[in-house]
């Protein structure tokens, strides 16, 4: 009886280890996980898997690589490094307004990317262009009362 409960004991210390270690270590490198990846939404997986790790760094690069490789395509890496850049990388966060505009020049009528970008822009507090790119999204796009309706809050800023 004692073998059985040491054995269980050990083998729940080995386990608990086991899962300290990968989530100390992390799940790897962008280097060593990026290998023989060579289509955007790939690289978007794993940028999502980097950052369920807290691999910050990482994910960004991989959501980078995502948006070099297909830019009009990848809506969910832009809209990704927007969040990471935001939270986790905040001396990055001025970034997201060139990211956002190469994005837009591929795919012009993006609600996505236009609403993303008009999100940036009022976090700013640049409230004349929030007001502009979120006019663009119901302009593309009318039927979108929450663009709408931030395109009337941004107004009213701007006039106060």
């Amino acid at each position: 009886d004692n073998k059985v409960a040491v054995f269980g004991f050990v083998a729940v210390a080995f386990i608990g280890l086991a899962v300290w270690w990968q989530f100390f270590r992390g799940i790897g490198s962008f280097e060593e996980l990026s290998q023989g990846i060579y289509n955007g939404n790939e690289y978007t997986e794993l940028g999502k898997r980097f950052e369920d790790a807290g691999q910050w760094k990482d994910a960004e690069q991989a959501y980078l690589e995502a948006i070099k490789l297909e830019p009009a395509l990848e809506l969910r890496a832009y809209l990704a490094l927007d969040e990471i850049y935001q939270k986790k990388i905040g001396d990055k966060e001025a970034d997201i307004e060139r990211i956002y505009l190469r994005g837009i020049s591929q795919n012009p009528q993006s609600r996505a990317l236009i609403r993303g970008l008009a999100r940036y822009y009022e976090r700013a507090k640049d409230y004349t262009r929030a007001y502009q790119w979120y006019s663009m999204v119901v302009n593309y796009y009318p039927q979108d009362t929450d663009s709408r309706d931030a395109m009337i809050r941004n107004r009213e800023k701007i006039s106060e």
